[in-house]
């Protein structure tokens, strides 16, 4: 139906607020507008300690020649970047080679290069489910969530949030705005065994830096983190198959209750 409101939720793969703000400008520039967009917001992606710095995961064989403004803005070399876009765009095929042979031979490559396995259950609506877990204390959720916790624990010890994250979440969030839309963030779920995992000091610091975001810039939040039961997450953040469906079972009204006046209609 051409009437109904048009709604972005800006959480993507490896996503922080840098590249919602990538994402959301290409939006924009391809001529969509929706009526409203929900940012992710997720503590760990606020903090851009060495491998946690949010420039790191965005592929530059992917930025587009309008993402440069980002890239002065937001990379830690700029310059260097830049070169590698030049260098992509001359010889794209060289560039593509490893992106390529992951399509047409995705067995030439080792196995942690490969990065079939994106696409390679991917339904004809192109959904992909997730882990196909049953619910509860599986003896494969006690091994995701203990593979997950070295990862994470030392970085919830030294967390911070980054003058980035935090400037490019509020530069998306005025963007929108000045497209019209209406704005909000939402916190996705999170076992008890991850919670358990932040600090004192990290949780006050992301809960008092979610407070401050909402009183400044008149936010509505969604806060789905206690939403599900544990054994609903395969790793402490990621959701079951099962647990997906749960989630989207209440997400939808809670999205229709943070925007009950969306294109204008009461």
């Amino acid at each position: 139906n051409p009437h109904d409101p048009l709604i972005f939720n800006m959480s993507l793969l490896g996503g922080g607020p840098i590249m919602e703000l990538m994402v959301l400008r290409r939006v924009y520039a391809d001529g969509l507008r929706p009526d409203a967009v929900l940012l992710e917001y997720w503590p760990p992606y606020l903090h851009a300690d060495d491998v946690w710095n949010e420039p790191s995961r965005i592929a530059t064989d992917r930025l587009l020649p309008m993402d440069r403004p980002l890239v002065r803005d937001y990379f830690p070399d700029p310059a260097h970047t830049e070169r590698q876009m030049r260098q992509y765009r001359t010889n794209p095929i060289y560039a593509a080679r490893q992106r390529l042979l992951a399509q047409l031979q995705p067995k030439w490559l080792p196995h942690d290069k490969r990065i079939d396995w994106t696409w390679d259950t991917v339904d004809r609506w192109g959904w992909k489910a997730g882990f196909d877990y049953p619910p509860g204390p599986t003896p494969e959720r006690t091994a995701m969530l203990g593979k997950c916790r070295p990862i994470y624990q030392p970085l919830f010890e030294k967390f911070a949030i980054a003058a980035d994250a935090d400037r490019a979440l509020r530069e998306a969030i005025a963007l929108a705005r000045s497209h019209g839309a209406q704005v909000g963030l939402v916190y996705m779920p999170e076992a008890s065994e991850f919670r358990s995992w932040y600090t004192p000091k990290m949780e006050h610091a992301a809960q008092a830096h979610l407070s401050e975001l909402r009183r400044e810039l008149e936010l509505p939040i969604i806060d789905a983190r206690l939403w599900m039961d544990d054994g609903l997450t395969v790793d402490g953040f990621h959701l079951s198959r099962i647990g997906a469906g749960e989630f989207s079972r209440k997400f939808g009204p809670a999205v229709a209750a943070t925007f009950p006046h969306l294109g204008g209609q009461p």
